[in-house]
């Protein structure tokens, strides 16, 4: 889905932590066909340390996180970025479906429409807003690189790792 995406002015940086299935080969093979395409080889030490491992390597604009289960549409990372661009916006966020193994999809039921510009609705928002106002997961956003410089993934954490890089952002 990242390859089919109407964007076409981006970099994939898959970190492969010690997959034990055929991504090694699968992500190589992409990455000799493709020079958007990097691929970086790591001893599995979970989520958070793979995900900064590709934050330090990252030399876009903007910064989006996409799982090995996710699927983007096609638009996406136009959406977003246009969002991103015309808003100024620091962070953008879009709505989901859930798909099952059937291919069976159900809507995101929290979807919202919310510009926040200020940092106390933004924090209101995040606590104690209505759930799809502000996700606390890294998928489905577009983050600014300059607003993420400086802000890694607790290695640390083994749940909720993004809620605690989102709370950070």
């Amino acid at each position: 889905s990242i390859l089919r995406q109407s964007f076409s002015d981006w970099e994939l940086i898959i970190c492969d932590d010690g997959s034990t299935d055929d991504t090694a080969k699968i992500s190589d093979e992409y990455a000799a066909t493709d020079k958007r395409i990097k691929v970086i080889h790591t001893d599995n030490t979970g989520v958070s340390a793979a995900r900064n491992i590709c934050l330090d390597t990252a030399r876009g604009n903007y910064i989006s996180f996409v799982d090995a289960d996710d699927s983007l549409d096609c638009n996406f990372l136009r959406e977003l970025i246009s969002h991103a661009r015309s808003e100024d916006a620091d962070i953008t966020q879009c709505s989901f479906s859930f798909v099952t193994e059937n291919g069976v999809k159900t809507a995101d039921p929290y979807a919202s429409d919310s510009v926040f510009r200020n940092r106390d609705r933004i924090m209101n928002a995040y606590f104690n807003g209505p759930v799809g106002d502000i996700r606390v997961s890294v998928w489905a956003k577009l983050f600014k690189r300059s607003l993420i410089s400086d802000v890694r993934f607790d290695t640390g954490l083994r749940v909720f790792e993004d809620a605690y890089y989102v709370y950070h952002c």
